[in-house]
């Protein structure tokens, strides 16, 4: 499709050239579960700013932010299928014969927007793993992680 929503080249009808994107979907849905759900035991798996800092901490005050990760995990895999859906749709109805010049320029402009929220919700999770340091300073007495680390 090109900007327009029309068909520019077209490929052979099969099973699979109409099943690959929900494949496609799928797997990555599975490996955004495995990711969100092993992150408790591996919370290194997830990239944030100051993620060194936040490793140092003893395991029991790691909890909120590691639910916090999950959480970016989920609304982004979420998104993801979202899209990932749009496009099959747009597909389809092109493939029907009934493109939409609206459709592809909207989901544009959504992913983009969904950029700002990803940030958010990243800010979220350093901010959830710098009030764990401070609970863990607080309960501790631990040193400036800034300069040593809190161990």
């Amino acid at each position: 499709l090109n900007s327009a929503g029309e068909a520019t080249r077209s490929v052979e009808r099969s099973w699979m050239s109409w099943m690959l994107l929900p494949f496609i979907a799928a797997a990555t849905q599975a490996g955004m579960t495995w990711l969100a759900v092993t992150l408790s035991s591996k919370p290194d798996l997830f990239n944030f700013p100051e993620k060194e800092r936040f490793l140092k901490l003893p395991r029991e005050y790691q909890g909120e932010a590691i639910v916090r990760m999950q959480a970016t995990i989920d609304i982004i895999a979420s998104f993801t299928m979202l899209v990932l859906f749009a496009v099959q749709l747009v597909l389809w109805r092109t493939a029907l014969g009934h493109p939409s010049k609206y459709t592809l320029p909207f989901m544009m402009v959504g992913t983009i927007l969904f950029l700002p929220l990803g940030l958010v919700l990243t800010a979220r999770v350093s901010a959830a793993a710098e009030a764990a340091e401070k609970k863990w300073r607080a309960a501790t007495g631990g040193t400036d992680s800034k300069t040593s680390g809190p161990r």
